[in-house]
């Protein structure tokens, strides 16, 4: 498996070099076009988004026992 980084760097090296459609390079990797656009927009992939901590309201009262 690939990191993000490298998977970015193929699909700009693809689109330079060969002059690949977005459509076309997403198919080839498996991705969706937004992520072959954030490719070709940045060299480094935008960071994850990390998911607040949602309440427990059901075991909330229980969860000290």
């Amino acid at each position: 498996m690939q990191s993000r980084v490298e998977l970015f760097e193929q699909i700009r090296r693809d689109h330079d070099r060969e002059g690949t459609s977005l459509r076309e390079l997403a198919g080839r990797y498996g991705v969706h076009r937004r992520t072959v656009h954030q490719a070709l927009e940045s060299v480094i992939p935008p960071p994850r988004k990390h998911l607040a901590e949602r309440p427990s309201p059901v075991l909330g009262p229980h969860l000290g026992l």
